[in-house]
């Protein structure tokens, strides 16, 4: 084959591997110039401004944050809100702000910021804007942390009122989510816990998280960016509101009821469901947990994430059973001894006064162990499956669909179960030997008041985007039917038998409306056993008022007093406290032919209390009680003075930045959201009305200032 290279010569060879080179050479020359002019121009202020004129003009998408949505209580009051706050920075080096006008007004600007926020010296904060000028900083912190009440105020401030551009101010927004009533509710209503949320904060994320934008912006220095207009710039979705069932008073009344109690008697725990009959609807839902200092918070949902064995508020479905399978009639006679006895197991009653005769009725109000384990042993002993299955066809063994994650599943076992045994029968019937949550208690003396419908707990009944409803959340029925109509008229005379002869019956002298329900005490198997070690105890209360007509059930439980305390004495007051308020705010639950009576037979006269608060709420109250009103008040916060027994004068309560408002004779409630929204921090004492404030109405205050309250 013939080719160019095989014609080549030697000196033709020699002279084109030299052009080659020569090429090469070039090449390599050409780089190294590049390269060398490229370390000369880095080196060169040239080159200096160059990279920072490149830096400046990063260009980057940044997520913009959706608000996160309300949670409001059943009457619109919020319960759970996103407040925004801003960290506050200067651009002290901004091209745009002359030395002049930087001297001659840093120090009116220093002065400015430390009356403000009065963590440093004017001589301090004009010290550090100097020094920072001087070193061409273009993001110097003022504070972190600010609202927007301060915000507005330094806009106002020497050279920062010209804005960002022209006066170096630099605002960079954050939110945090802010639940007006502090404690109160906090675990129902959920909060972040690491990343994730818990309660109905984690249970409706999706509706209320709404859905980030994105925005493009440029970085005009070190750490400080500015929004760009962009067609690819996508608005945030703010979240959605979830409107509760909660009725943030009631659940008020329902907190400090409960704690009182707690405090009183040193018990570790406690928790209160208030259900409105025909909807479900969870009214109030206190968890409160003894914390190591001994004060009492929500920090655990015991109402639904526990399951406990219920003691006697369990004799309720266990004595439906046989009334339902015609076992059992209320009139049915029974031997009462002090033991009876099982498998070499005793059972026995709390109060023995001695071997008599009662009826089923009776050995319900009584609450007695012996006769209520008779009545199940001699009707189920040779079916015991029978008995277990009636159990179950209440639906007491299916756990609850609730929007709150966390809830205990119960345990109620039957004959197949490896943890059978001889007495399972026996203890069962009184509420031992299965596990069952408050609110499944709660939900099914609910259903009896409901004519035997179980509905469902409902904690939340729509879902909203401003005023618009779009989703609703309807009534759900777990069981049409507990039980037959006779069986449900024969337990309503028997529950409301324990309130007006039995054990309950001190609880409710003088109450203005009828009430049902049965008392619990309870020991708690400490390490599994009841035997040796240190013994604590449960009590509590099942019920629902008005008795003839039912409206609200309530169950209130009092977990791990260290001395047996019964239901009478710590659950039924909490109960009693609730349903009172209850009837206060709904005066057609009362009835008017119960003679309420003190001591001495004499009809009581009631005098009117003076209340003060929102005006709306004052004359609403004050008129479903037939008490005049005389309206002296044109703001929204009013204070109250009785004139006569039937008659109330409202008066202004003024709020004024930096002043102290009068909040006495207002409901805790009403007062620490006042104090917050004005900026204070709030600690209460004790129970009902404030009577007392630390600082009094009218002195100034800072923003912060703690503020100590003493109910009475």
């Amino acid at each position: 084959m013939n080719t160019s290279f095989d014609n080549m010569t030697p000196n033709n060879s020699k002279g084109f591997f030299t052009k080659i080179f020569i090429i090469y050479s070039c090449v390599i020359l050409f780089a190294l110039i590049v390269f060398g002019r490229i370390i000369q121009l880095q080196n060169s202020e040239e080159g200096k401004m160059l990279l920072k004129e490149a830096k400046e003009a990063q260009i980057r998408v940044s997520t913009v944050e959706a608000t996160r949505g309300k949670i409001l209580d059943c009457n619109n009051k919020v319960l759970a809100i996103n407040i925004p706050w801003y960290n506050v920075y200067m651009d002290v080096a901004n091209s745009n702000i002359a030395d002049s006008t930087f001297n001659q007004n840093v120090k009116a600007l220093s002065q400015s910021l430390s009356l403000l926020f009065n963590n440093k010296s004017a001589d301090q904060y004009e010290k550090m804007l100097r020094e920072k000028r001087r070193q061409g900083s273009h993001y110097t912190l003022l504070k972190k942390n600010v609202n927007h009440s301060q915000l507005e105020k330094i806009r106002s401030f020497p050279i920062l009122e010209k804005g960002q551009f022209k006066g170096g101010l630099i605002v960079e927004r954050f939110e945090k989510r802010l639940m007006p009533y502090g404690n109160i509710a906090r675990r129902t209503i959920g909060y972040q816990r690491d990343s994730l949320f818990v309660g109905l904060e984690g249970g409706f994320d999706d509706d209320l998280r709404g859905t980030d934008g994105n925005i493009l912006e440029q970085q005009k220095a070190p750490g400080f960016w500015i929004p760009l207009e962009s067609e690819n710039n996508i608005e945030p979705q703010n979240g959605k509101d979830v409107v509760t069932t909660i009725d943030i008073v009631i659940q008020d009344v329902a907190h400090n009821s409960l704690l009182q109690i707690l405090q009183k008697y040193k018990a570790e725990e406690g928790c209160v469901v208030l259900m409105e009959v025909a909807t479900g609807n969870i009214i109030s839902l206190v968890n409160l947990q003894r914390n190591a200092d001994s004060s009492y918070s929500e920090r655990l949902n015991i109402a639904i994430g526990s399951a406990i064995e219920p003691g006697s508020t369990f004799k309720t479905p266990s004595l439906m059973v046989a009334l339902e399978d015609g076992k059992i009639k209320p009139t049915d006679i029974y031997k009462i001894t002090r033991f009876a006895t099982y498998a070499n197991r005793s059972v026995e009653d709390s109060h023995y006064d001695g071997d008599r005769d009662l009826t089923v009725q009776q050995i319900f109000e009584e609450s007695s162990n012996v006769g209520t384990t008779k009545i199940i042993w001699e009707n189920y002993n040779e079916s015991p499956q029978q008995f277990i299955d009636g159990l179950y066809k209440m639906s007491l063994n299916q756990p609850l669909q609730i929007p709150i994650a966390g809830a205990a599943a119960p345990y109620i076992k039957n004959t197949t179960d490896k943890t059978w045994s001889k007495v399972s029968l026996p203890w069962i019937s009184f509420g031992y030997e299965l596990l069952i949550t408050p609110l499944q208690i709660a939900t099914f003396y609910n259903a009896i008041a409901n004519n035997g419908c179980m509905v469902n707990p409902r904690f939340v009944t729509a879902i909203r985007d401003g005023e618009t409803v779009v989703k609703e959340f309807p009534i759900e029925v777990i069981n049409p039917k507990i039980c037959s109509e006779h069986t449900l008229k024969d337990i309503q005379m028997m529950l409301r038998g324990v309130v007006e002869n039995g054990t309950g019956r001190n609880g409710f002298k003088n109450a203005p409306y009828t009430a049902a329900g049965k008392t619990g005490t309870s020991q708690i198997a400490e390490g599994g056993s009841y035997k040796g070690g240190k013994i604590k105890y449960n009590a509590s209360f099942a019920g629902y008022f008005p008795a003839e007509n039912p409206r609200y059930s309530c169950f209130v439980l009092i977990r791990k007093t260290e001395k047996r305390q019964y239901a009478a004495t710590v659950a039924v007051p909490v109960f009693r406290d609730i349903a009172d308020k209850v009837c206060a705010k709904h005066t057609d639950l009362i009835d008017h032919s119960i003679e309420i009576i003190d001591t001495t037979q004499e009809k009581i006269i009631f005098t009117p209390f003076a209340y003060s608060g929102r005006v709306n709420d004052l004359i609403n109250v004050y008129q479903n009680l037939n008490i005049k009103v005389e309206n002296a008040a044109h703001t929204e916060w009013v204070t109250s003075t009785v004139v006569s027994d039937k008659v109330i004068r409202l008066d202004n309560c003024d709020l004024q930045q930096g002043i102290i408002p009068n909040v006495i004779n207002m409901t805790a409630t009403d007062a620490v959201y006042l104090l917050e929204k004005c900026g204070y921090k709030v600690v209460i004492q004790g129970f009902g009305k404030v009577i007392k404030q630390s600082v009094n109405a009218g002195t100034s205050a800072k923003a912060g200032t703690t503020i100590y309250l003493l109910l009475g």
